[in-house]
């Protein structure tokens, strides 16, 4: 889905499809539901300034949900936290075209995947993400890898397409 200057955001589609390697990686992780949030998707000022023109027009506000998962990879016992944020379907539809942003307490998403998914507005941020993530933000990974998301990342990633409609019972 580009944007207004022309940069394309990654969406669930573009995401999900991964290497196999990666794929069979993710089946050694458990995945744990840990709960959702939302929120209104706050107005940017290209918003504001349309509204100045379409005054008699409601504009639409967006709801964001976050899960909240924690993953544990059964190869190392090691437990990390995964957020997925995705935009509120009110029919109760995923959206696969629809933008993804995503984020993983591991060292392999931190030095390999957030900075790929930041340069596509696809990274889930927040203060708390910002610091643990510090300069892999932007700073390019120093070695190409397999994929765009850490094996934790991508089995909560299967694991909310698998459950959506029953997780979005919760929202």
């Amino acid at each position: 889905m580009p944007t207004f200057f022309g940069k394309k955001t990654w969406t669930i589609s573009d995401i999900y499809n991964t290497t196999q390697e990666r794929q069979f990686k993710s089946v050694g992780c458990t995945v744990n539901y840990l709960g959702v949030s939302r929120s209104v998707k706050s107005t940017s000022i290209l918003d504001k300034w349309k509204s100045l023109f379409f005054r008699n027009k409601s504009l639409m506000k967006e709801i964001e949900v976050v899960f909240s998962f924690q993953v544990i990879s059964n190869e190392s016992g090691k437990t990390y936290p995964v957020k997925i944020q995705l935009l509120y379907d009110p029919f109760g539809n995923l959206i696969e075209a629809g933008q993804i942003k995503i984020y993983c307490g591991c060292p392999d998403f931190k030095f390999g995947s957030a900075y790929v998914l930041n340069n596509h507005d696809a990274l889930f941020k927040s203060e708390k993400t910002d610091i643990d993530l510090g300069p892999a933000i932007t700073t390019a990974p120093k070695k190409k890898r397999d994929g765009i998301l850490c094996k934790h990342s991508y089995a909560a990633l299967r694991y909310l397409i698998q459950n959506y409609n029953q997780l979005m019972s919760y929202v």
